[in-house]
């Protein structure tokens, strides 16, 4: 910035991008024909794209008050002009100004020695440009062809007419989906000349110009990628051959213990059973009260039963299905209940905190032990064949009277003995027994008049014995290793 108070024109008037010309000026040390010759081809000379550095310069001497009333430019140092190709010539060269002389509007003869004097802060006064750099006239409105700033701060002229007709050929001879994006990065990226202008417009009438470009190349890059698309899907239904086989879908399958449950459930329907689901979250009179549990029966402790409140649990079997249902009906009574139980048991090979159940309730006049007998025998024949073992032993079950518990033998040793089995050669499966006189008088049914049994039975121990499956909590595990084999 030049420092004078006494500048007419202010240094924001002189900046990078601005559009000058050259216009020559009677300079008195010239001759009249040397001065002609040059303002001819200053005038030769067509609209160029000039950056401009300012230094500050030194004092002006006392004669200088005449070019100031005159309204001159200040003398500019160190002009930086960059030109087309084939511009660079005689213009340049008469811009150029001559080491070491002295602009005569400013000589001194008196005192020129003291423009030497390097004691002085401003010694460099001789060394200014030559006097026709001093008439750059600095046009602050764009020529048809406005320029991008380059990294140094000179501009570089662009044609955008030019630059979108060559955008839109390099668009339209992508022939992929990298090639295009390539080409988008080229004239639409950030660093593009385009982007570059954007960053430096300077007037509204350049702005919707490069707009205008701007707009034209999206529509054209969106089509093209269209286009590109299009051809892909053409090119993939030629190469689709209908009649080939496609790709094989692995298809789902029922979990080992849903599928135990389903055939349970045949099997009772083939005897003439009714198949009846119950709700999980059980009152304590249902799970514990009805079937003549004790109260100092250690299943009704919380570090054996998972208690939501004092009146309400999870339930520990699928009982309390058979009380509702006594509860709702009359005699006769077939029925079977399933689903899962709840207790606090530790896991183990042979039992989990929550497991599936089967239970089964006849109640009907003139039924005994061995009715009961026969129905499960025909249960685990026809679950796991007649070449299995079943024995039956007594029990205490507060809920039946007498009480018995079924055992089969183990698949693993067939009853000879070893670590599953605990070396007894039998695998227990459940309880069973006639039902109590005192759960009929719970439920209102007398017991005088009708009988039956009930039994119940671990679905995940089943499963275990009709799969050879050793450590029944590989059923919880998810894994696809072992589901997939059943």
């Amino acid at each position: 910035m030049l420092e004078d108070s006494r500048l007419a024109l202010e240094p924001a008037v002189v900046r990078l991008g601005d559009v000058g010309r050259v216009r020559g000026e009677h300079v008195e040390h010239e001759t009249t024909a040397r001065h002609e010759q040059l303002v001819r081809r200053a005038k030769d000379v067509q609209p160029v794209l000039v950056g401009v550095h300012v230094q500050q310069r030194a004092e002006r001497t006392d004669h200088e008050g005449d070019a100031f009333d005159d309204r001159r430019l200040p003398q500019i140092a160190e002009t930086q002009i960059e030109l087309h190709a084939g511009e660079r010539g005689t213009a340049g060269a008469h811009l150029q100004h001559r080491p070491g002389g002295v602009d005569p509007d400013h000589a001194d003869t008196v005192g020129r020695d003291r423009h030497r004097d390097a004691s002085r802060p401003h010694a460099e006064l001789h060394n200014g440009p030559a006097g026709l750099a001093r008439f750059l006239e600095v046009e602050r409105h764009a020529t048809q062809k406005r320029g991008s700033i380059t990294r140094r701060g000179t501009i570089r002229p662009v044609d955008w007419e030019e630059y979108a007709n060559t955008a839109l050929k390099s668009f339209a001879e992508a022939t992929t989906a990298g090639e295009l994006a390539e080409a988008q990065t080229a004239w639409l990226g950030r660093k593009s000349e385009l982007k570059a202008g954007l960053r430096n417009v300077r007037d509204r009438e350049t702005g919707m110009a490069l707009n205008a470009v701007r707009e034209r190349l999206e529509e054209a890059l969106a089509a093209r990628e269209a286009e590109l698309e299009r051809a892909t899907l053409a090119q993939l239904d030629q190469q689709l051959d209908v009649t080939l086989p496609g790709t094989p879908l692995r298809r789902g399958r029922l979990h080992p213990l849903t599928q135990i449950r389903r055939e349970v459930e045949d099997i009772f329907l083939g005897l003439g059973y009714e198949i009846v689901d119950s709700r999980e979250v059980e009152t304590v009179w249902h799970n514990f009260d009805a079937l003549n549990q004790p109260l100092t029966h250690p299943s009704r402790s919380h570090r054996d039963t998972f208690y939501v409140d004092d009146d309400t649990l999870l339930r520990t079997h699928t009982s309390t299905g058979q009380i509702r249902v006594m509860e709702e009906r009359k005699p006769p009574i077939y029925i079977a209940t399933l689903g899962r139980v709840y207790r606090r048991d530790t896991p183990s090979p042979r039992s989990t905190p929550n497991f599936h159940q089967v239970e089964a309730l006849a109640v009907d006049r003139n039924i005994g032990l061995a009715d009961l007998k026969g129905t499960l025998l025909h249960f685990f024949h026809a679950m796991f064949g007649d070449d299995r073992d079943v024995r039956m032993r007594t029990g205490f079950f507060p809920f039946t009277e007498p009480s018995v518990e079924f055992d089969v033998t183990c698949f693993l040793c067939g009853g000879e003995g070893c670590a599953f089995c605990r070396y007894t050669g039998w695998f227990e499966m459940g309880g069973a027994g006639v039902v109590d006189p005192a759960v009929f008088e719970n439920v209102g049914i007398d017991p005088d008049e009708w009988t039956g049994f009930a039994w119940g039975l671990g679905l995940d121990r089943i499963a275990a014995q009709r799969h050879g499956i050793p450590d029944i909590r590989m059923f919880w595990e998810n894994d696809l290793r072992v589901l997939r084999q059943f």
